[in-house]
Order: structure tokens, then C-alpha cells, then sequence
């Protein structure tokens, strides 16, 4: 059975999503753990400006 290529494109997006969910989900841990803004834009390949609007979004603890 071939899929056709408007199911493929879904699955390929859907795989985009996750990889960009665990991304912000690895930044915001970091940034619970007091890790500078620029190390975690490195390690999470985030732009900075992704990472400060991270940071800005959490509670304070």
C-alpha cells in the first residue's frame, strides 16, 4: 500500500512538532536549573530569543 503524499507530509510535520516540543521541554528544565540563556540556546538548538520568551513564561518559584 502506498501512502500518499499529503499523509506523508502530516507524519513529517508531526515528527517536526515533537522534536521542537522536547526541545522546549529540555530549555525550560534547564532553565529551572538556573543554566545561562545562551548555554541552553546552544544545547537545545532554540534561538535565544525562543529561550528568554521561555524563561519569561515561567512562574516564579
Amino acid at each position: 500500500m502506498k501512502l500518499s503524499e499529503a499523509y506523508l507530509k502530516r507524519i513529517e510535520e508531526s515528527k517536526q512538532a515533537g522534536r521542537q516540543e522536547a526541545r522546549q521541554e529540555m530549555a525550560l528544565k534547564l532553565l529551572r536549573e538556573g543554566v545561562p540563556i545562551e548555554v541552553i540556546a546552544r544545547v537545545s538548538e532554540l534561538p535565544i530569543v525562543e529561550v528568554e520568551q521561555l524563561r519569561a513564561n515561567l512562574p516564579n518559584e
